[in-house]
């Protein structure tokens, strides 16, 4: 509650009242901001939204913001690591992208901080009065984290604060109103807002932990109220393209963050629980840390300068995030601006704090560490800008190849300078014919392939390539979709920053026949030598499966393995190549496996009779691949689709088309891979012959959008009894065909959705099946 409208007792014994008088004639430069009226905090948002322009103007993007301009170029229900909402915002300030430069792309944040330090203002007000308002708009804006790292770079941090002070504030309204209808009303907005948080960054969960908290312990009559599960409700329904995104994609998104957070190994690791704790204090201001402990010192001594009610609001609302990440740090490595968000509910109680002790003796240190909080972020820009632009050369490693290894600054600098030499070489390279013009620059991680994509390849209309691990590869993994694959003879660019370089032999290896070095590219700070890219061409691509002669001269009975994912990618199926491979050897069939997509050409796919998609996910072939592989199937090549083959390609009506439907969710809850029992429709087809009429199995199991049963063309050859396990999720509605044919013209298909676990490749009764449906669809002896 406000403080003119409850007395609160003050630390210095006497009552709190909502216009105090400062005590002596301190300096203090902030005095005439606290000393004014409403218009301070318009000041304040003036005067830091002006600085932040020039800061986001005079800097490259840094790692994480590059990265994050992928989200806007491929927009998702969800991504690798994190929710949409910062691409969407990205795509919103850069008027979809056609003004994409460094000041449009951090606009978001600019904006954001500048709406958060009247959110701020607003919360402090309500917690005690407009001058404690106003000292936590100074506050937000004197905090490295809250005013630059979020208020100047473009982070899901940056989106995600703004929602996380409107729940915040929408909290603190619902505990201060007598009104029921106004409380039920903010409460709803609890929920809208936490859910757009949580849409931003995941951690915004930790909004309704501290709310519940609070509920739970200070306000347990709330637990009845409907409007908070009402509430819940809307935060579900908001997030829920996070939980769809995951669903098909195998949950990828939570297993990123649980290896992020769980424990390395049985040891405590005090290195990283310093470097956490330090890292807070640092990222949040010194200064600001030390009124942070005064803070709640106070409140540990029961010295109330606000209503408890919102104090202990505050507090949960700060708290847990605070410990949860300092917690983990002991057991593995963590990033301080994990808890950053909940530092600024320790703003608000600060200030109301403050704001009680500047007419008494302790004022002066007050003022004294707001000068001081001041005077470092203004110190850490007037630095940091000469700094970064100005350091001769590089404070990193200055040894060849690695010159300006563990620079930091090299981050914010001089990426720009890269484009018109690349394009210099690419243009000569092109005039040539040593490089094709649509030959693409492939990279193997997230960073620094972000950077190029950013700053070189998107501007010059290029494709750039993720070609390494998922771990690595990040969102990279699913930009790949927008791209055509390398084909067989292809060539490729690859560049390596000096300042974390990279050999490409060492990477790709035999990939590709020649590996030349185009040029070096030198980068001059203040005239030394910062950092050096060097520019590779790499030429005649090998492919994942060159076709062996064996094959070329064989031209029957041949079975291709195709098993590419452009998404989640399975741990079954390398067991399932194992087991394919043994069994069509067994048949006297031959057998390629490759995950290259170039396979899927006229000239390739003439040499075999079934291809076989093994769990394959997303989008996997270029148009001129899918084109291929349509006239394959339609002059009488044989398709064979495996359990994730179902959801691929979502987008290619063709391929729909030849499926009947697709994937749309699968069994998680209670059970993620259950019990089912299946059963035999058609024990005449190859691919059943041998099989119980009712057998069962354990396995992921899929429902599909449409139900295939009655199509023309098509024949369910196992269904699923759906009584016999258990799924949160609306099944098929009784009737469930789990796998199934299509003759399409000349070709024929299979498809069956076994496949999720690799026990299913030692299950006598799922290989029957399985290989006797690769036979009838290559009409194989």
């Amino acid at each position: 509650m406000a403080c003119h409208e409850i007395k609160v007792k003050d630390l210095a014994g006497g009552d709190c009242h909502g216009d105090n008088t400062f005590a002596g004639s301190h300096v203090n430069a902030l005095m005439p901001l606290i000393s004014s009226n409403r218009f301070s905090v318009f000041w304040i948002m003036i005067i830091a939204t002006a600085i932040r322009c020039i800061v986001a103007g005079s800097l490259d993007l840094g790692n994480d913001e590059v990265y994050y301009f992928t989200y806007a170029v491929q927009p998702d229900l969800n991504h690798f690591d994190h929710p949409p909402l910062v691409g969407i915002l990205i795509r919103l300030f850069t008027f979809n992208l056609h003004h994409y430069g460094e000041l449009f792309m951090r606009l978001p944040a600019i904006v954001g901080a500048a709406i958060n330090t009247w959110l701020i203002a607003k919360c402090g007000k309500l917690v005690r009065n407009e001058k404690a308002g106003i000292i936590a708009a100074i506050l937000y804006n004197t905090s490295i984290y809250t005013s630059i790292v979020s208020g100047v770079f473009i982070l899901p941090d940056s989106v995600q604060l703004v929602f996380w002070l409107l729940a915040l504030y929408a909290m603190l309204q619902s505990a201060h109103t007598k009104s029921d209808s106004i409380k039920n009303k903010q409460i709803l907005w609890v929920g809208f807002w936490a859910g757009l948080a949580i849409m931003s960054k995941v951690h915004g969960v930790f909004l309704w932990a501290g709310f519940l908290g609070f509920i739970t312990f200070n306000k347990p009559a709330w637990l009845k109220n409907p409007y908070l599960y009402l509430s819940v409700l809307i935060t579900a329904v908001i997030i829920s393209p996070i939980l769809i995104w995951n669903m098909d994609n195998d949950f990828i998104t939570w297993r990123f963050h649980s290896e992020r957070v769980g424990p390395t190994d049985f040891g405590i690791s005090w290195k990283s629980f310093l470097k956490t704790t330090f890292g807070q204090i640092l990222y949040n201001n010194p200064f600001q840390f030390v009124i942070f402990i005064l803070t709640m010192a106070a409140v540990l001594n029961n010295k109330w300068f606000a209503d408890r009610t919102q104090v202990q609001l505050l507090l949960w609302s700060s708290l847990p995030i605070i410990l949860c990440t300092t917690l983990v740090s002991l057991v593995r490595d963590t990033l301080p601006h994990w808890s950053g968000p909940g530092f600024v509910a320790l703003m608000i109680l600060s200030a109301a704090f403050v704001e009680n002790g500047l007419s008494h003796a302790r004022g002066k240190l007050y003022h004294q560490l707001l000068n001081a909080s001041s005077a470092l972020i203004l110190f850490v820009i007037l630095a940091g800008l000469p700094l970064i632009h100005l350091y001769p050369g590089t404070m990193g490693k200055k040894s060849f190849p690695n010159i300006g290894n563990g620079d930091a600054t090299l981050d914010l600098y001089g990426w720009d300078a890269l484009l018109p030499s690349f394009k210099k070489i690419r243009e000569t390279d092109i005039a040539g014919k040593v490089m094709s013009p649509d030959a693409p620059i492939v990279v193997h991680k997230w960073f620094p392939g972000a950077h190029l994509y950013y700053y070189v390849a998107y501007p010059l209309g290029m494709n750039l390539l993720g070609m390494g691990k998922l771990s690595d590869l990040h969102k990279f993994q699913w930009l790949n979709q927008r791209y055509d694959a390398i084909l067989p003879g292809d060539n490729a660019y690859y560049i390596s920053p000096s300042n974390n370089f990279t050999d490409p032999v060492a990477i790709y290896g035999d990939q590709f026949k020649t590996y030349e070095k185009a040029a070096t590219i030198v980068q001059k700070r203040n005239g030394a030598t910062a950092r050096n890219w060097f520019v590779y061409r790499l030429k005649n691509a090998k492919g994942d499966a060159p076709m062996p002669e064996s094959i070329q001269s064989a031209g029957q009975d041949n079975v291709l393995i195709f098993s590419k994912t452009s998404g989640f990618r399975h741990k079954s199926i390398e067991p399932a190549i194992a087991a394919i491979r043994k069994a069509c050897v067994q048949n006297g069939w031959d057998v390629q496996v490759t995950e290259n997509a170039a396979m899927i050409n006229s000239k390739y796919l003439a040499h075999f009779k079934v291809v076989v998609f093994l769990s394959t996910t997303g989008a996997i072939l270029s148009p001129s691949q899918k084109t291929d592989f349509e006239k394959y199937i339609e002059n009488g090549g044989g398709y064979a689709g495996i359990h994730s083959a179902g959801d691929t390609e979502h987008h290619w009506p063709w391929y729909r088309t030849l499926l009947g439907t697709l994937f749309r969710d699968h069994t998680f809850f209670p059970t993620h891979i259950p019990d089912g029992e299946l059963l035999t429709e058609s024990p005449a087809h190859p691919a059943n012959q041998g099989l119980p009429a009712r057998w069962h199995k354990a396995d992921e199991w899929y429902n599909f959008q449409d139900n295939i049963r009655g199509k023309p063309g098509f024949e369910v050859l196992l269904s699923l009894n759906e009584k016999s396990y258990s799924s949160i999720w609306y099944k098929m509605d009784g009737d469930h065909p789990i796998s199934w044919t299509h003759s399409v013209e000349k070709g024929r298909m299979f498809y069956t959705a076994l496949g999720h676990n690799k026990e299913t490749f030692t299950d006598d009764n799922a290989m029957r099946h399985i290989m006797g449906g690769i036979k009838w669809a290559g009409k194989l002896d």
